[in-house]
């Protein structure tokens, strides 16, 4: 599994919520999409539709978002090679529940939100989960990737793999990646249109003290 994050689209502290444009990636290995490239004319790629299951597919799906992947992903084609490896990316959103910590220290403060990506019906003993590449990606290369002229943006990921047991199969516990998002605020446009305006106006408010009170 990995996360490729594209942009912040928006922050909803008093909600509770962080919406993110992303690159969902997943790759895998399924023997039963494996040949012989010589017997197919030398083939070495092809192209199958997941989301109508011409193939199998991984059972991901993220834990505390608003809507599943279902509605939130854009279709797109999973690749397969001729060894039987899978590489399926998908763009889409992350509308993610969070519970925010860092906003005491408003506008220079850095907000963490804590997401868990894993299984939903196929546990630990059915499908092992791993992280792709550290289990996160940054786009940088698009030029309409990044975080010019936005209030935030992403500062910095942690991913790690942790197992969930739940009282329906509790010998069957559940590997789950985690992610704790880091989004950094941009502080220079309270700085610039609303602390340094309300000082300076505080001073010049001091400034009828040092003016003649002759007439």
């Amino acid at each position: 599994v990995q996360i490729r994050f594209f942009k912040v689209e928006a922050i909803q502290a008093h909600r509770g919520s962080m919406r993110l444009k992303i690159w969902f990636r997943l790759t895998w290995k399924d023997d039963r999409l494996a040949w012989n490239t010589s017997q197919y004319g030398g083939i070495d790629t092809l192209w199958f539709d997941g989301h109508d299951l011409q193939i199998w597919t991984p059972d991901i799906t993220p834990y505390n978002t608003k809507d599943g992947f279902t509605n939130t992903l854009s279709p797109a084609n999973a690749v397969v090679s001729s060894s039987g490896s899978v590489f399926w990316s998908r763009p889409g959103i992350l509308d993610i529940m969070c519970k925010f910590s860092g906003l005491s220290k408003f506008p220079y403060d850095t907000l963490k939100c804590g997401m868990d990506v894993g299984g939903w019906i196929a546990g630990g003993g059915h499908q092992g989960i791993t992280m792709y590449g550290g289990g996160y990606a940054f786009s940088s290369q698009e030029p309409t990737a990044g975080t010019s002229y936005q209030e935030y943006a992403v500062q910095q990921v942690n991913a790690s793999v942790v197992l969930y047991s739940y009282a329906c199969c509790p010998s069957d516990p559940y590997p789950v990646i985690n992610y704790v998002i880091v989004i950094s605020r941009a502080s220079a446009y309270y700085f610039n249109l609303i602390m340094l305006p309300t000082v300076g106006l505080t001073l010049l408010s001091f400034g009828v003290f040092f003016m003649s009170f002759e007439v």
